[in-house]
C-alpha cells in the first residue's frame, strides 16, 4: 500500500487509500504476461493491435486531461504510450520490409525475377520484441 502513494507522488498525483488503484495494478500487471508471453511466441497480430490500442489511450488520457477528470500529468502518461506505439509500428514496418539483394542478378537463373521468400534474422524479430516492451 505505501509503495503506491511513493509511486503517485513522485507524479505529483494525490495519494489514495482506495482498493481500485490496486485493482488497476494488477490488472496492468497482468496485462504485461499477457504482453510477455504473446511477445516470446512472436504474436505479429497482437504487436499490431496494441499500437492501435495505445494510441486510443493516448487520446482517452488526453481527454481526462483536458476534462479535467484525473491531473494534469496523466497526459504524459498518454504521450509516452504514443511514442511507444510509434516506435512498435515503425519495428513493424521494418520487418515487413523485402530484405535487399546484395549481388547482382544472374542472367541465367530464371528465379532473379520472381520474389525471393523473406528470410528474417533472429535479431530484427528480437528488435519488434525489445521496442514492444520497452514501450510498455
Amino acid at each position: 500500500m505505501m509503495a503506491t502513494n511513493v509511486l503517485l507522488s513522485v507524479f505529483r498525483i494525490a495519494p489514495t487509500t482506495e482498493v481500485w488503484i490496486h485493482v488497476v495494478g494488477l490488472i496492468a500487471f497482468m496485462l504485461g504476461v499477457y504482453a510477455w508471453v504473446l511477445a516470446t511466441h512472436e504474436s505479429k497480430a497482437f504487436f499490431e493491435a496494441s499500437v492501435y490500442a495505445r494510441a486510443i489511450v493516448c487520446m482517452a488520457f488526453i481527454v481526462f486531461a483536458v476534462l479535467q477528470l484525473g491531473p494534469p500529468i496523466i497526459f504524459l502518461f498518454g504521450v509516452a504510450d504514443l511514442l511507444g506505439a510509434i516506435w512498435t509500428y515503425f519495428a513493424l514496418k521494418a520487418d515487413a520490409q523485402p530484405v535487399r539483394r546484395l549481388t547482382a542478378p544472374n542472367p541465367d537463373d530464371n528465379t532473379a525475377s520472381k520474389p525471393q521468400p523473406r528470410s528474417v534474422p533472429p535479431s530484427q524479430h528480437e528488435l519488434v520484441r525489445t521496442t514492444f516492451f520497452i514501450s510498455w
